[in-house]
């Protein structure tokens, strides 16, 4: 019984690459021309980075790119849904305060015409819906029907995964964890 692996050649790293940083998001999205990965935000040497890369997999190659105007913002998390690159929670200053609760980058329009919107959604119905208005060093899936699941951070001590649809952006109540 003989097996055969396919395995995909990654070219060598190219010269203009993102710089190190710790608490960026990456985000993988399918575009008209393949996939694309988003790298943004984080913090360099105590520094909170606003700037956005973007690269394919396939070739290795990457690109700074400016989509307007985004806060500095380190340790969010986020995904895509909906042609859309969401950004929650994190921090924005050395002192972690925070601003809006995210950002979102719509290229439904295709890449190369697109910038970021900061949202903060609404108050929910029941108070014990949302997460802390400080949240950082959490985890978040997006499920295929838009619907953000945000648990754990450091400024919480819920087990609780707060939802977030994604489409009206209201929070739903959340899920035991």
């Amino acid at each position: 019984h003989t097996t055969s692996q396919a395995f995909l050649e990654v070219p060598p790293t190219p010269v203009l690459t993102p710089p190190t940083r710790e608490g960026g998001l990456l985000a993988c999205a399918t575009g008209p021309t393949g996939v694309w990965l988003f790298y943004t935000g984080g913090s360099r040497f105590g520094e909170v980075l606003n700037d956005t890369w973007a690269g394919t997999m396939l070739s290795g190659r990457w690109s700074p790119v400016y989509f307007g105007p985004l806060e500095p913002r380190a340790f969010h998390q986020g995904g895509v849904w909906n042609s859309t690159v969401y950004a929650l929670g994190g921090f924005t200053t050395g002192r972690r305060a925070p601003s809006t609760f995210g950002a979102l980058l719509d290229y439904s329009s295709g890449f190369g015409d697109y910038h970021w919107v900061p949202f903060s959604p609404p108050a929910p119905a029941d108070p014990a819906w949302a997460p802390p208005a400080l949240l950082w060093g959490h985890a978040v899936v997006i499920s295929a029907d838009g619907i953000a699941y945000i648990t754990g951070g450091v400024n919480t001590t819920t087990v609780w995964a707060y939802r977030l649809d994604l489409a009206t952006l209201t929070w739903l109540r959340p899920h035991p964890g």
